[in-house]
């Protein structure tokens, strides 16, 4: 599984994603920091709100959630950080607690 993958890095294996290709040029273009980007697919955002994998994707699929940060053969990727924005606007993550 792939949570954080500095720019330009490729990971291949047996975890969440075959292969996981993110290259500065997609970094500029999208205003992500070319640093390292916290990535979590819908398994992550399950058990950052406390819910299923089924509601996760449920709730992924709303109005308002936000958009992926790619679309990869084994599903969608979100940047953490938009996600905990996201979950904190709708109330499902107080401002204080740490994932």
């Amino acid at each position: 599984m792939v949570l954080a993958a500095p720019v330009g890095a490729r990971y291949t294996g047996w975890g969440t994603f075959a292969l996981l290709t993110v290259t500065r040029d997609i970094a500029a273009v999208k205003g992500y920091d070319p640093g390292v980007l916290d990535l979590c697919g819908v398994t992550e955002i399950a058990e950052l709100l406390g819910v299923s994998r089924q509601r996760a994707d449920q709730l992924s699929r709303y109005k308002g959630f936000p958009e992926p940060a790619a679309t990869l053969s084994n599903g969608r990727i979100w940047l953490r950080s938009d996600v905990e924005a996201w979950a904190r606007e709708v109330g499902r993550l107080n401002k204080g607690d740490k994932p």
